[in-house]
Parts: C-alpha cells; sequence; structure tokens
C-alpha cells in the first residue's frame, strides 16, 4: 500500500472507508467548525491542507476520488487545537468508525483516563433500547431510539474509578470521550445529548451500613450533611458513597464462577514450554484492520504508536503488524497486544497477554505464615481490563482464599485452582498488587478482556479507616468540581455559552 503524502497533507492510500463513516465524521468536523464560527481557511490552515481538502472532508466526499484517503488522525489532531475542543472532537471522529468495527454487546465498562475533567458517553444501536448507568453508589437511566444519532451522556466530571458501567437491553455500541460535546454540535449531527446530572439517582444495591471509625469526626454523619449542603448536593447521592468508603469490614466473597483456563480465541494462541498461556489474540484479522482504519491510523502510525507507549519494549514493525491483519500472527514484540489495544481505544479486546508470572518472581515474595505475599505490577500504561488465574500444586480439585491489596482497596476472595478472576486496573502508572495467597500456589496475571473469568470489581473495601476517610475527602472535592462544571454545562444547554474545563490546555483526552 502506498503512504505517499498527497499535494494536499492527506495520506493517499488504497484502503477505502465506509461511506456512512466518512459522511458521519465529515459532519463533526463541520459542526464543530460551523460552533466555532470559524472559516474554512482558518481552520484549513492550521491542519495545513487545502481549503478544497477540507470542504470535500466535511462533505464526506474524499472517498470518492480514485485513491482512495484515509485521514489521518493527526490532522483531526490539529483541527481540534484550532476549534478548541480540548480532545473531545477527535475521540468523538474516533469513536464513530466502532459501530463498523466491532459487534455490538450489551455489557461496557470504562475507567477514564483523565478524571477531574468533563467525559462523555455515546450509545448506539440498530434497536430500540434501554441504557442503564452504574458509577459506584449512583444509577442513571436514558432510552435509545433504533438507528439513530444515539444517546450522548455528558458527564460534568469523570472519575478514573470505579469504572463506569452502561448495561443496555439490546445489543448496542458504547463509546467513552473527554471532553465536552457542546449542545449545538450534538444537535446539528443528530444525537440527543443528555446531561448526567439529571439521570444520576441513588444505587439501592449500594446501599450498606454505615460502620464509621471512631475518632474521625465528633459526629460524622452532621459533618458530611453539612458539606454536601454547602456544596448544593442532594444528600441521598452522597449517602451511598459514605457507606461504600468508610466500611471496615473485610469479607471473604465467596466462589460463583465456572472454572476456566483459557478464553475462546479467533486467532493464534502462543504457550510457553511448560503450556501456559502467554499471549492471544482474540479478534480476527480483518476486525484488527477495520478497528486501525477506524481509529484513523495508517500502519506505519500504528505500529509507531505502539513502539512509543513502552520505550524499554521492542517496537513493533510495519510489517508485523500488515501479517497479523492478513493471517493473524502474533508478532514477537514483547507485550505488544496490550500496547495495540491502547492505541485502538479497544478495551482489552483486541487480546490477552500474561505480563507477570510469580514463578521466578521469588523475590518479589515474603512468607507471611502458612501465606505467601506477591508484590507485583502490570505495564504503567496499561488502563482497562485485568485478569488473575492462580493455580495449586493439588491441582484443580483444589479451593483457596486470595487476598488482594491495590492502593487503598482491599478484597478477599474464594478461588478454585486454575480459576481465572477479572478486574481493571484503573489508571496509568505502576501501582502494586499484592497478592496473598496459600503456601505452595503460584499465579499468573496479565492484561486484556477474559469473558468467562469471574468478576470481581465490585465490593471492594478500604484497606484502613485513613484510607477510607482518604477516599471520603477525594470524592468530596471531586463533587465540588462537579457541581462548578454542571453549572456551566446547565447554562450551556442551548449551545450559546461558552464552556471551558479545569486545566485545559488544547490537548486531545481519552483517544491521546
Amino acid at each position: 500500500m502506498s503512504d505517499q503524502p498527497s499535494a494536499d497533507g492527506l495520506e493517499e492510500q488504497t484502503e477505502p472507508e465506509p461511506p456512512a463513516a466518512a459522511a458521519q465524521r465529515g459532519a463533526i468536523l463541520r459542526a464543530w467548525r460551523v460552533y466555532r464560527g470559524l472559516g474554512l481557511d482558518a481552520v484549513a490552515r492550521h491542519a495545513k491542507m487545502s481549503d478544497a481538502a477540507l470542504s470535500e472532508w466535511e462533505r464526506g466526499e474524499l472517498n470518492a476520488r480514485r485513491r482512495r484517503v484515509f485521514e489521518p488522525l493527526e490532522k483531526v489532531t490539529r483541527i481540534d487545537a484550532r476549534l478548541q475542543a480540548d480532545g473531545a472532537l477527535v475521540d468523538l471522529w474516533q469513536a464513530v468508525g466502532s459501530s463498523d468495527a466491532l459487534p455490538p454487546r450489551s455489557d461496557w465498562m470504562h475507567n477514564y483516563r483523565i478524571g477531574g475533567k468533563p467525559g462523555w458517553l455515546w450509545i448506539r444501536s440498530a434497536w430500540d433500547c434501554t441504557v442503564d448507568l452504574a458509577w459506584g453508589p449512583l444509577r442513571g437511566r436514558t432510552a435509545v431510539s433504533a438507528g439513530s444519532g444515539g444517546v450522548l451522556i455528558q458527564l460534568p466530571i469523570t472519575l478514573d474509578n470505579p469504572p463506569l458501567r452502561a448495561s443496555t437491553t439490546s445489543p448496542a455500541w458504547a463509546d467513552f470521550g473527554a471532553g465536552i460535546v457542546p449542545a449545538e454540535v450534538s444537535s446539528r449531527l443528530g444525537i440527543v445529548r443528555v446531561m448526567a446530572q439529571d439521570l444520576h439517582e441513588p444505587n439501592q444495591e449500594a446501599r450498606r451500613r454505615l460502620p464509621v471509625p471512631g475518632g474521625l469526626f465528633r459526629d460524622p454523619l452532621g459533618e458530611v450533611r453539612s458539606w454536601a449542603r454547602d456544596l448544593g448536593v442532594r444528600w441521598e447521592l452522597i449517602r451511598p458513597h459514605i457507606g461504600v468508603v468508610l466500611a471496615t469490614d473485610n469479607p471473604e466473597h465467596a466462589l460463583d464462577s465456572a472454572d476456566v483456563s483459557v478464553h475462546g480465541s479467533s486467532g493464534e494462541v502462543r504457550f510457553d514450554r511448560e503450556g501456559r498461556l502467554i499471549s492471544q489474540l482474540t479478534m480476527r484479522p480483518e476486525q484488527l484492520r477495520a478497528l486501525r482504519m477506524a481509529r484513523g491510523y495508517s500502519h506505519d502510525r500504528a505500529a509507531q504508536r505502539v513502539s512509543e507507549m513502552d520505550d524499554g519494549l521492542p517496537t513493533l514493525s510495519r510489517a508485523a503488524l500488515e501479517r497479523v491483519e492478513r493471517l493473524g500472527a502474533l508478532p514477537r514484540a514483547e507485550n505488544w497486544l496490550p500496547r495495540l489495544d491502547m492505541a485502538y481505544r479497544a478495551d482489552g479486546r483486541v487480546g490477552i497477554e500474561r505480563t507477570f508470572d510469580s514463578i521466578g518472581a521469588e523475590l518479589r515474595s515474603r512468607r507471611r505464615g502458612t501465606r505467601w505475599v506477591t508484590a507485583m505490577t502490570f505495564p504503567d500504561y496499561w488502563v482497562g481490563p485485568i485478569w488473575l488465574q492462580a493455580r495449586s500444586p493439588g491441582g484443580r480439585s483444589d479451593v483457596g482464599s486470595i487476598r488482594l491489596v491495590w492502593g487503598p482497596w482491599r478484597r478477599r476472595q474464594r478461588v478454585g485452582s486454575g480459576q481465572v478472576v477479572t478486574m481493571r486496573k484503573a489508571r496509568p502508572g505502576a501501582d502494586p498488587l499484592f497478592v496473598d495467597l496459600p503456601a505452595g500456589w503460584r499465579f499468573a496475571a496479565g492484561t486484556g478482556a477474559v469473558g468467562t473469568g469471574m468478576d470481581i470489581n465490585d465490593d471492594w473495601q478500604p484497606r484502613s479507616a485513613l484510607a477510607g476517610l482518604a477516599l471520603l475527602l477525594e470524592a468530596l472535592a471531586t463533587i465540588r468540581a462537579w457541581r462548578r462544571i454542571a453549572q456551566s454545562l446547565s447554562a450551556s444547554r442551548s449551545g450559546d455559552a461558552e464552556v471551558r474545563q479545569p486545566g485545559s490546555s488544547g490537548e486531545s483526552g481519552e483517544g491521546s
């Protein structure tokens, strides 16, 4: 394939884009430009392309050229900066192609990578459906019409943890992004915009007895009620948070999932000499190609993006990526699957990769009575689903208790030998996960979505009273910012007011 730059500054390739996606992407560019009141020349000049090329792009007609033009992500990023979209335009533009590249499903989760700033969730479906949102102790519900522009739920502020879960009554596509999509833009695109604060209600399932550690406050409920009143936030939205972050019990969760070892794969699976999983591709080659195109990457730029994520790992070549798309052949580059998954914003669906094995990591372990505690980390760049599989020397019939401590949180869980448990890594960085197992047990862990594993994302407890207090104070600070931004968003519902994000610098967000 040719990757030579054209006279218009766009990469000319033989890869066609679906016409509907091309038209919708062009409409996004035009809607945002019109919203900002800028002419073609001002935006085209900043994007380093001709007025005519940008005009064709906005009309979705670049696909009609004899040599197909594949819109480069760099151009959209430049346009986003010129239109002061703070990453929202880039993320929405990339999200358009999800319906062409990924199958719809009914359960979605997401950790926003930049907590404390506005974000959004875009739901589309080929069927009428209801979407239920769960975000820690909060719930929300709205309807999505079949085949329409979908519903965009604008969040005044996001958190990296807990994840936002969206469950739909019919299969749908859910895309998550950073920033604010103005009401005028969504209206021009035929997307129904809903404000998250209009949907929020307490999550009754998250309510629990409020065990408040002694000595923290003389009147803990009174103190927090006062804070909530000062912030102008309804008490029934605050109270479930308190019950969660100040719960000091650490019950052992029952074994309640089928025994699993390896997730079903659409592509090649690689094992080590002992027959243990190293990596497996869970997307078909044509799906990978479609997803790369949906996110706006050429082969060269996708390989470059993957290679930049971790300077300490081998680079991924363009040729290796092309072989994956043609044959499903796994490259030899270490940890290429999670890096490609992050670049494509696939939330663990590209594949599964083992990134840690306690065998050979004895220096990270210490004995504690009849148990061993191992400190492990996941890749710094990774945000999304992770998995852990513990094995007993006695075989698959054994059942044991695993104790996990991660940052301020902890959990106890009964597991069967060989069983996979799944959870999520909420933010970039290398905070250690402490895994406490019976003596003689070993475990492996890694990245990627294991659909048949036991989900243990919910019902973690603070590791101590002080950790719970710190979490509560962090939540209250977030709510304070939430209220300020929500007021600005409410004032801008007609699309007339200017809304700027805190700490905004014109950089792209979720998709960067």
